[in-house]
């Protein structure tokens, strides 16, 4: 009889949780919704499906390609959705040597440039990979198995090429990394 009771209290306790919450009252409905799918917006893709990919034709985003030459609206909007944030900061650089270029940044992930209203140009972060985990980082081990980079001496550094994908690493030993990646046409004073 004791365990039969404890047993009935026991589903009733778990009953109870069970119940939905009452309603809240509509000033505060929408404030947990918007902070879940704020949330759910910033939350980071699962291993293997990348917001953004690094490519040296654009870039590969969950919901297909942004190649180069693509609206510079368009490119803003697209990477906002890959990210899940608008860019921290936009503007124009007056001063590179292709003319002005339009920039739209996403700290510590991305930096778009274009020209002429068109997306024309990438200059990684950190936190972002081309499809062979390449990225701000790796180190001149991992770029040479992943591929056969062009490597020469710069007024940057010792810069590589990769495809169309180029960048600087801290040296041109086996263990340097990665500390600039691009692609298309972006402002690089040499």
């Amino acid at each position: 009889m004791q365990r039969t009771s404890l047993l009935l209290l026991l589903a009733l306790g778990l009953a109870a949780c069970d119940r939905a919450a009452p309603a809240p009252d509509a000033a505060n409905a929408a404030a947990p919704a918007t902070a879940a799918a704020a949330n759910a917006m910033a939350a980071p893709p699962r291993a293997g499906q990348e917001a953004v990919t690094l490519e040296g034709e654009g870039l590969r985003l969950a919901q297909g390609s942004l190649p180069f030459g693509a609206p510079q609206a368009q490119a803003i909007q697209s990477v906002t959705q890959a990210l899940g944030a608008p860019p921290g900061e936009q503007g124009v650089n007056e001063e590179c040597g292709q003319g002005p270029v339009a920039y739209a940044t996403w700290p510590g992930q991305l930096s778009l440039s274009f020209q002429e209203g068109h997306f024309v140009g990438w200059d990684s972060r950190g936190s972002l990979a081309d499809a062979n985990g390449i990225r701000i980082g790796s180190t001149r081990a991992e770029l040479d198995a992943a591929s056969d980079p062009d490597i020469t001496e710069s007024s940057l550094g010792t810069e590589f090429a990769l495809g169309n994908v180029g960048g600087v690493l801290e040296s041109p030993a086996p263990t340097a990394r990665i500390t600039n990646l691009w692609a298309g046409s972006v402002c690089i004073f040499r």
